[in-house]
């Protein structure tokens, strides 16, 4: 592949990132149920997506720019959190602290929906008007942080939003 291609499966991938963000970014007026079919349609091919790009970068070391803010951020969680009500807190049963812990370990929802809107909000804002070294540049450091950090985070909150799609009794 030429520097100057986008692979198609990082098309793919913005194309499902840019989805999944304005998919949150409509949660405040979404009904809970649609919300939560459209991340059990998204989540699983984000992942699927982002396990197929194949870049391999150089050794030049690259990290992304920032373009969510804070205010933002909890904006959307906060709209997220709000949409689930009682079904937002759910048990964590891959975190660390369950090694260590004698009580239960809750996650919520919409943080770990917000997580992952953090690092695909970046990325394709990073790649709005970007060259294609440097489209492929972030989206290989969100590839990194994927294997590093929200990849997990997705898997966990398919299982509790799974659960709330079926209405599959839990222990919360």
């Amino acid at each position: 592949m030429s520097n100057n291609t986008i692979s198609p499966n990082s098309l793919a991938f913005l194309a499902l990132a840019n989805e999944y963000c304005r998919s949150l970014e409509r949660a405040e007026v979404a009904e809970k149920n649609e919300f939560v079919a459209a991340m059990i349609r998204l989540l699983p091919r984000i992942y699927i997506c982002t396990c197929d790009i194949n870049i391999n970068q150089d050794d030049t070391p690259f990290i992304a720019q920032a373009y969510l803010d804070e205010p933002a951020y909890d904006e959307v969680r906060h709209a997220i959190s709000t949409l689930m009500g009682e079904d937002d807190t759910y048990l964590e049963v891959f975190s660390d602290e369950m090694k260590y812990s004698d009580s239960p370990v809750c996650a919520t929802v919409s943080e770990n929906l917000a997580d992952i809107y953090q690092s695909l909000y970046d990325a394709t804002e990073g790649c709005r008007n970007a060259t294609p070294e440097m489209i492929t540049a972030t989206i290989a450091c969100c590839r990194d942080d994927f294997s590093q950090r929200w990849g997990q985070t997705l898997v966990n909150v398919m299982r509790a939003l799974h659960s709330i799609a079926h209405n599959v009794d839990s222990e919360v």
